[in-house]
This record gives structure tokens, C-alpha cells and sequence, in this order.
């Protein structure tokens, strides 16, 4: 077990290591929320090209889900088997190809296919990515790296928004490649290429890391040792997880989280712009919808107030962009952000009781 005099000194090591994995693992969650919220920018000129209804688009858009709610779990007991590095290569390639394959669709059903396949492949991120992280980092951690990794999602919207509405407004039948096409091409490639560098850039375990000297593995081994002893022996069953308050009050704010997204806002949005908005204003009509997912950030701060603060100021700058009138996405993201607060501060009051 760690020595009190080695505490800091493996504190130390752990910013090593949060320096080295989690700008990689962002980046990596960026693109795959590029590629999942692209639909909604292609959506603009895909379902006049291809004589979409609304409702073909929308089921498209949904079923992604199904895939995505299908391969969670086994993909992440796949990642236990083989390796958070072959896995996250797999997967990303996999779902890059996907992306680029859906520049193909011309029926519904292919349509269906490969929303479901993308699905499929980006299921195994999140889950594997909050399993990963718990090779590196010890619970009292892994609150605050997990909210530096959700920090992806605003990034992705704000990159997303600029580089798609650019694609729309400026490449269309350039090679004669619609320009709801060139998005999924070119915001596809990038994910090939990252799968490609996590063969080389990641690292599955402290102990395989070459990066790492024999005395920092040693440090963050015992820490990580003493953490498991320390959390005593648990039972994980699926009946007895359904029967935890806490279980479904997550799952709520999740449901709010996944309403609001970006592909829930496109259609309402798309109906207020042209691609002549989209060349004004790259941003086009995601500018507002990183702001629900700005609950992430809490897990970042360090002092109880500075959540509210942060929502406050988003919440500010929001109603100033215009979007007044979206009652709808409003209640959503304040139901999400009351929320994701009442379960920090209730599992933060649980814990110091219990310590």
C-alpha cells in the first residue's frame, strides 16, 4: 500500500497521465459525435435529392439508437477481452467507413442500415472510454476526467456546426458529389485516421505503458490496488441495478440529454434556414445546441456555486442569441441541468456522510 509521503508524488503521476490519454481520448469522442450529428446538417438537401419523407428521415435518424443500445455491452466485454487499443482502433475505423458509406444511400432501407451499423460501431466509445479510464485512475478521480471527456460534446458542436454548415453552402456538386455527401466524406475520414493512430498512440494499462517510468507504474498500481481493497467487495447484478433509485434518475437525465441533442433540434431548426443562412453564417442552425450538454462541466469545477455559474452565463448568452422562442429546448435543458445538479450534490452530501 502507498505510503502518506508518497500521496503527492503519485498525484503528480496522474497529471502525467491525464495529460498524455484524455486529449487523445477527447479528440476521439469528437469525431464520433461529428459523425453522428452530420445527418442533421445533411438532412437539408439529402431528403429533397433522395425523396425522403419526414418520417423516413426521422426513423433513420432514431434507429441509430437501437444499434447503439444493442453493442454497449458487449462491446465493452470485448474491450475487456482484447484491449481498449484494438477496440477503440475497430470501432472508429469502422464507424468512419460507415460515415463515408452513407454518401451512397439512395433508398430508405440503406438509409436504415447504415444509421443502425453507425450506431452499432459508436457504441462501444462511451461505455469503453468510462471502463478505460478506470485502469488509470482511482474513484476519487474519476468524476473529474470523465467530465473533462464529455467536454467533447460541446467541442464537437461548436466544430461541427462551422464545418458543416461550410460543406452545405460551399461544395455542392463539386466531382459531382451532392454537397450533403461531401459531409459525410469528409467528415468520415477523419475517424479512419484516428483509428489508425490509436494503434500507435494508445496504451491499454499503466503497466504497458512505455511512457511511464518503473517507479511511477509502481506508485499508481499500489494507488489504484488500494483504491479496489479500499471499495470492498461489491455485487453487480442487473435486477439488483433496477432497483437503485439513483439508476433511473440518471436514466431520466440522460432521456433529457438525448432528447435535446442535435439531431432531435435539427428538424426544427432546419425549417428556419436555407443554404444561403448556412453561407452567411457558418454556424448555421446548431448554433444553440451545445448549451444542454454544458451540464458536463460541473464535473470539472471545483466549487459547488461555479455549476450554477456556468449554466447561468450559457443559459445568458443563449436567450441573447435569439432563441427566445424554443420554449421546448429550453425546459429541456433546464430540466437537465436541475437535474444533473440535484445528483452532484446528493451523491456528494452521501459521501461525506458515509466518510
Amino acid at each position: 500500500m502507498i505510503a502518506r509521503t508518497d500521496l503527492p508524488e503519485v498525484e503528480v503521476v496522474y497529471g502525467k497521465i491525464a495529460k498524455r490519454i484524455m486529449p487523445f481520448l477527447v479528440l476521439l469522442f469528437v469525431v464520433a459525435w461529428l459523425d453522428r450529428i452530420n445527418v442533421g446538417f445533411a438532412r437539408l438537401q439529402m431528403v429533397k435529392d433522395l425523396g425522403f419523407t419526414d418520417a423516413v428521415y426521422g426513423f433513420g435518424a432514431g434507429i441509430f439508437y437501437l444499434g447503439y443500445l444493442l453493442f454497449e455491452v458487449p462491446s465493452n466485454l470485448v474491450l475487456e477481452r482484447i484491449g481498449a487499443r484494438k477496440t477503440f482502433a475497430r470501432i472508429t475505423i469502422l464507424w468512419g467507413l460507415t460515415t463515408i458509406a452513407t454518401m451512397l444511400v439512395t433508398t430508405a432501407t440503406s438509409f436504415y442500415i447504415f444509421r443502425f451499423l453507425l450506431g452499432a460501431f459508436e457504441a462501444g466509445l462511451l461505455p469503453g472510454a468510462v471502463l478505460y479510464l478506470t485502469y488509470w485512475f482511482p474513484a476519487r478521480r474519476r468524476a473529474q476526467m470523465v467530465g473533462l471527456f464529455l467536454t467533447a460534446i460541446p467541442i464537437a458542436g461548436v466544430i461541427g456546426g462551422p464545418l458543416s454548415g461550410w460543406i452545405m453552402g460551399s461544395l455542392g456538386g463539386r466531382v459531382g458529389l451532392a454537397n450533403w455527401q461531401w459531409v459525410f466524406l469528409l467528415e468520415g475520414i477523419p475517424s479512419i485516421v484516428m483509428g489508425l493512430l490509436t494503434f500507435k498512440l494508445f496504451t491499454d494499462k499503466p503497466s504497458r505503458a512505455r511512457w511511464l517510468t518503473e517507479k511511477e507504474k509502481r506508485l499508481v498500481l499500489e494507488d489504484l490496488e488500494a483504491d479496489y481493497r479500499n471499495a470492498g467487495p461489491r455485487h453487480h447484478g442487473l435486477g439488483d441495478a433496477l432497483k437503485l433509485p439513483r439508476v433511473w434518475l440518471l436514466t431520466l437525465i440522460q432521456f433529457c440529454l438525448t432528447s435535446a441533442n442535435p439531431t432531435a433540434f435539427s428538424g426544427a431548426q432546419h425549417r428556419r434556414c436555407d443554404l444561403s443562412d448556412m453561407r452567411r453564417s457558418a454556424f448555421g442552425p446548431y448554433t444553440g445546441t451545445t448549451l444542454p450538454f454544458c451540464p458536463s462541466l460541473p464535473g470539472l469545477c471545483r466549487r459547488p456555486h461555479d455549476d450554477w455559474n456556468v449554466l447561468e452565463s450559457s443559459c445568458d448568452r443563449f436567450l441573447r442569441a435569439g432563441y427566445r422562442n424554443n420554449v421546448r429546448s429550453e425546459c429541456r435543458c433546464s430540466v437537465l441541468a436541475v437535474s444533473t445538479n440535484a445528483v452532484g450534490r446528493y451523491g456528494r452530501s452521501r459521501w461525506h456522510r458515509a466518510h
